[in-house]
């Protein structure tokens, strides 16, 4: 159970967070979290609660609006065809970031984007759409944060016509996606996806741990009772992934025992808990992104990080509207972003992202020399439905959270 000294922290970091594992992440490509610049970028730094609009797009509307029905199959699109801005509802302000403005410069258009994290960015499109309004051209998030349009019963997403769709697809994660999580191999072909980031590592204070933890077990050794920083809303995404590597009887297990450290649960972003570790306020962060990592580390926190034997991706992409206003711009920014140039630029987020360009090798060359030597298992994050219902009941059950 969450003792008495940490429900405490429970409650201090308590309110409602919106389901993304990077909740908050607002920084510039390379910068922190806290509105820090990173490879020249900069940006508002707003905390990205779900209800916060880092641009002032809603309906805003400088270009013609497209009809839905163009041909184009790639980028070669002269700019001065497009209208001048692509509206995005999305869990990251793309037009910071290198991917963003390498698209304008190549293209013209701006990308404005309504910053809406979990599940809010398909949400609120569903809405307006149920009421006549589209406002939104793309829609950006993880690839769960798209089941609210892929389950509509009017055919909301478009065909963005990848040229390069095999080179962005691995055929694995499209047969789970079109068979686990969409349940819909068409709608599933009309994803663009991005990348992603890989999560489930130890972020580790190297100063205060001169042992650091190399598989799940080890978190459950004497050096780090009270010093467990856990994100509440992931917990049951990591005992689905403990259940998926060993088997239930042993999930619950380590669940138990890993509870019986006494962590300390926050529900703040994956940024919030390496930035604690960092500080001194714990040992390790589990449950925590590379990316951020290294991120960090960069800004001179004594920070470190280990891959146990299993991990998770968190798998991020668009959807492109059938009734954007600006189509065939927007269309043109899902086909650049996929491109060999979008994809290097997309990779240079935060401290470095995994992308889904085969040719294209992630955005931070340590990572890419330990993804080519790791020889645990990296699944997708994305859970059905129904999983997820039954993870969350589980700790609930296990360790009343």
């Amino acid at each position: 159970m969450v003792r008495d000294s940490h429900r405490r922290d429970f409650l201090k970091y308590g309110g409602v967070v919106a389901g993304t594992l990077l909740a908050g992440c607002t920084g510039g490509d390379g910068g922190s979290g806290d509105g820090g610049s990173g490879d020249g970028d900069s940006n508002d730094g707003s905390s990205g609660d779900g209800g916060s609009d880092t641009t002032s797009s809603d309906g805003g509307s400088d270009g013609s609006a497209g009809d839905g029905e163009s041909t184009e199959t790639d980028t070669e699109t002269q700019s001065q065809e497009l209208a001048d801005q692509v509206v995005m509802y999305g869990i990251d302000p793309f037009e910071d970031r290198a991917l963003g403005k390498s698209f304008k410069e190549e293209y013209g258009p701006t990308i404005a984007t309504t910053q809406l994290l979990g599940g809010q960015n398909s949400g609120r499109y569903v809405r307006e759409h149920n009421n006549g309004v589209h406002n939104a051209d793309i829609v950006q998030g993880v690839v769960e944060n798209n089941l609210a349009l892929v389950n509509h019963e009017d055919d909301l997403i478009a065909d963005p016509e990848l040229p390069n769709f095999d080179k962005v697809w691995d055929d694995e994660f499209f047969t789970y996606m079109a068979e686990e999580i969409y349940k819909d191999e068409a709608a599933t072909e009309k994803m663009v996806p991005l990348g992603g980031t890989i999560g489930g590592n130890f972020a580790y204070n190297t100063s205060l741990v001169d042992d650091p933890p190399t598989k799940w077990e080890d978190l459950l050794a004497d050096r780090f009772t009270d010093d467990i920083i856990l994100l509440t809303y992931n917990v049951s995404g990591l005992w689905d992934h403990y259940e998926r590597h060993y088997d239930e009887e042993k999930a619950d297990e380590f669940l138990v025992a890993l509870d019986e450290q006494n962590p300390t649960y926050i529900s703040g972003s994956p940024i919030a808990a390496v930035q604690k570790v960092g500080a001194g306020q714990a040992k390790v962060a589990p449950d925590s992104f590379t990316t951020h990592v290294e991120m960090f580390k960069e800004q001179g926190l004594p920070l470190e990080w280990e891959w146990p034997e299993f991990m998770w991706k968190q798998h991020w992409s668009m959807m492109l509207m059938e009734e954007a206003p600006h189509y065939q711009a927007a269309k043109t920014f899902c086909q650049y972003a996929t491109s060999e140039a979008g994809q290097q630029a997309f990779g240079k987020l935060f401290g470095g992202m995994d992308t889904a360009h085969k040719d294209i090798p992630h955005g931070n060359s340590k990572v890419e020399e330990q993804i080519q030597s790791y020889e645990g298992e990296i699944r997708p994050q994305a859970q059905w439905d129904e999983r997820e219902k039954y993870c969350d009941q589980k700790v609930n059950d296990l360790i009343g959270i």
